[in-house]
């Protein structure tokens, strides 16, 4: 990693309400789909992000948002040296992370606990770099070759929805054992290939 990759950058902007309120009402929808997103899914390269915000933006677009959100001091950036050389990572800064807290009505702390979207919950991410950055690759690819992967007889499915997570956890018992199941990621999206009320769904583990 370079030198001190989760140090602050310095802005201006205070944390109060006033100044929450203030950029709140000048952000746009595909603003608003990059911060949740990262919320989500912190430690992500433009290009992932581009995957993820694909419904609402064009690469160009993202590629100008992500640039104005992080001189805004509502996103940050590290930049491994491997895996991945030459592309940052992006994440919320704390700022943003109370940005989001307030749209979604919700306390920081309870969301920066829950997606590691923190200081400490980053740390915990960094050495695990080389499986999400693969685990991302695999994603990516499912989710842009999905309707393409689907066509059958020549009709592409009328509409293919998706939504992936990390660190899936199920308990249950076995043999009356409790037992515990872990996946680095799950993808699950459906797809209407023929009429409304014929969905297929498709689940894959990692």
């Amino acid at each position: 990693m370079s030198e001190s990759p989760l140090e602050r950058r310095r802005t201006r902007r205070k944390l109060t309400a006033g100044a929450l309120v203030e950029i709140s009402e000048s952000l746009g929808d595909v603003d608003w789909g990059l911060l949740h997103w990262l919320l989500r899914y912190p430690l992500q390269r433009a290009d992932d992000l581009v995957v993820g915000v694909a419904r609402w933006a064009s690469r160009a677009t993202v590629y100008r948002h992500v640039q104005e959100l992080e001189a805004r001091g509502l996103l940050e950036s590290v930049l491994p040296k491997t895996p991945g050389a030459g592309k940052r990572l992006y994440h919320l800064s704390n700022f943003g992370l109370h940005l989001v807290a307030r749209h979604l009505n919700r306390p920081a702390r309870e969301l920066a606990r829950r997606w590691q979207a923190d200081e400490a919950g980053l740390l915990r991410l960094l050495p695990r770099l080389p499986t999400l950055l693969v685990l991302q690759e695999v994603v990516n690819g499912l989710v842009t070759h999905a309707a393409e992967a689907m066509t059958t007889q020549g009709r592409r499915p009328l509409l293919v929805r998706w939504n992936w997570q990390r660190d899936v956890t199920h308990r249950f018992q076995y043999r009356e054992q409790r037992m515990r199941f872990f996946a680095d990621g799950a993808v699950a999206w459906w797809s209407d290939p023929l009429r409304p009320d014929h969905i297929r769904s498709q689940h894959f583990t990692s």
